[in-house]
Formats: structure tokens, C-alpha cells, sequence
């Protein structure tokens, strides 16, 4: 078919206006569900989240997502602190490219895995699609959609591969509003003197490595102590800081840029 014809199609003038939209508001903070809805016309899907994971860090932290209330405590209550890195996903992550990553039980070796123990099977999900989106400091941004009652058809995920680079984009305008000049930082101001006021030294060596993305078994070996020291020492950390989760943890040293404020964070 030759492109004139193609391009002459009422689809297509209605999949270049969609196209148009998000570029012009790709620095807003709805663009992530206005993504979401243009993909629903390509490869239809029930739930998506968009997380962001810095360069040398695999504990992500979730930009937005669709997942009803009645269904977060198992997403993301499950997920954070600790299956989010036994994730498979992670090794794809660490090889730097652009790829499309599918997950499922014909795909991925889950059912003997520990995240599949501890975490996938309570999703009760078919399939999930990981599209990774590198970014040039290392960064990455990963969009996930999933489905929980069919897997994603070859045709769709042909479809999906053939707008990578153009999604992409996209995304990569997202980043440089929302995320490119938000900073991790091990010393903000109202934080780090927070930090230095209440906790000891051994435990501020623990929030470091903590907000890295290591996990008690990980910390234990590093710091040459126990497994339950490491549990005293993270209880004792929450119980100080007011909070109960490393997610929170994270959050704390998540510094958004002044301007745009309103992202989806769980």
C-alpha cells in the first residue's frame, strides 16, 4: 500500500491528532493517563504504571498509574520495599537499551521464583509489558501495562514495537520536565537536618545505603552485622522519621522541580 493512501485514512488523521496532543502536553502532568488512553487504541490494556529508576539504583519510584484503590495495597503495597528487587525487569534495565520486555508465565521462568512467591501470583495477572525508555544520564523510565484475562497478541506487540521511537519521544519530554531536574539527594535541606538531629551515625550509614536500593540481607553483608540487627536498626530508623516503609524513605530525598509539583506518587 502505498503511503499516500495510508496516510489519506480517517485512522490515521485521528492517530496524528492524538499524536499532536500529547507532544504539546508532554510537559503536563496528565500525560501520563493521555499516553495511556493513545495506547489503548494500539494494544488495549487494563492497568499501567510509569516508574522512574535513576542511574545505579533499582528502587524505582512510581510517577503515576491507573490501578484502582481496591487493588493497590497488592500492586504496590507488595511491590515496595523489597520484590521490587527480585524483579525480573531489573536485568534488562542494567543492559541500557531500548526494549520491549513481555512477562508472563511463557516468557519468564516465575513459578519458582521468590518474586513470583511473594509478589506475582498475588496479581492473578496473564501478561505484562514492560516498554524501557533508557534515557541518556542513565536513567531509565519504564511504562507497564497489564491485563489479568488474555496476553498481548503478536500483532499488538508488532504495533507497539513500530511507535517505540516516536512514544519515546514523548516520554523523553516527560522526563525533562518532571524528572531530568528532579534530584536524589543525600542532603536536602530539611531532610538532611532532620536526619543529623535524630539519628545515629550507624544509622544514617543505613539510610544511605537504603535509599540506594539495598535490601536487609544485602545490608547485613555490607555492614559485616546480623540480619535482625539490620531489622532493629530499620525499625528503629521508621519509628524516628514517622514512617513505615523504605518507599517512604525514598520519597524523602525525592526533591520534584519547583514548577511542575503535581505528579501521581504513591
Amino acid at each position: 500500500m502505498e503511503l499516500a493512501t495510508i496516510l489519506t485514512h480517517p485512522d490515521i488523521l485521528r492517530w496524528h491528532e492524538n499524536i499532536a496532543d500529547l507532544f504539546e502536553n508532554a510537559d503536563d502532568a496528565s500525560l501520563p493517563q493521555r499516553l495511556s488512553g493513545m495506547l489503548n487504541g494500539v494494544i488495549h490494556h487494563e492497568t499501567y504504571i510509569i516508574k522512574l529508576y535513576r542511574a545505579n539504583c533499582d528502587f524505582p519510584v512510581v510517577l503515576a498509574h491507573n490501578i484502582p484503590a481496591s487493588q493497590q495495597a497488592v500492586y504496590l503495597g507488595k511491590y515496595f520495599p523489597f520484590a521490587c528487587l527480585e524483579d525480573p525487569l531489573l536485568e534488562k534495565l542494567r543492559d541500557g537499551a531500548p526494549q520491549i520486555v513481555q512477562i508472563n508465565h511463557q516468557t519468564c521462568s516465575l513459578a519458582g521464583s521468590s518474586y513470583y512467591r511473594k509478589y506475582y501470583r498475588h496479581l492473578n495477572l496473564q501478561d505484562e509489558i514492560d516498554v524501557l525508555f533508557p534515557m541518556s544520564n542513565g536513567d531509565a523510565i519504564v511504562l507497564s501495562m497489564d491485563w489479568r484475562k488474555r496476553t498481548a497478541t503478536s500483532k499488538e506487540l508488532a504495533a507497539l514495537e513500530n511507535i517505540y521511537s516516536v512514544v519515546k519521544s514523548i516520554i523523553t519530554r516527560y522526563y525533562r520536565s518532571y524528572c531530568d531536574t528532579a534530584t536524589i539527594s543525600e542532603e536536602p535541606d530539611d531532610n538532611h537536618q532532620k536526619i543529623n538531629s535524630i539519628l545515629t551515625e550507624r544509622e544514617r550509614e543505613i539510610v544511605n545505603l537504603m535509599i540506594s536500593g539495598k535490601g536487609t540481607k544485602t545490608l547485613a553483608r555490607h555492614l559485616d552485622i546480623s540480619y535482625q540487627t539490620v531489622k532493629v536498626h530499620r525499625r528503629n530508623i521508621y519509628s524516628k522519621l514517622g514512617i513505615n516503609s523504605q518507599l517512604q524513605l525514598c520519597s524523602m530525598f525525592v526533591t520534584p522541580p519547583a514548577a511542575n509539583r503535581p505528579l501521581e506518587r504513591t
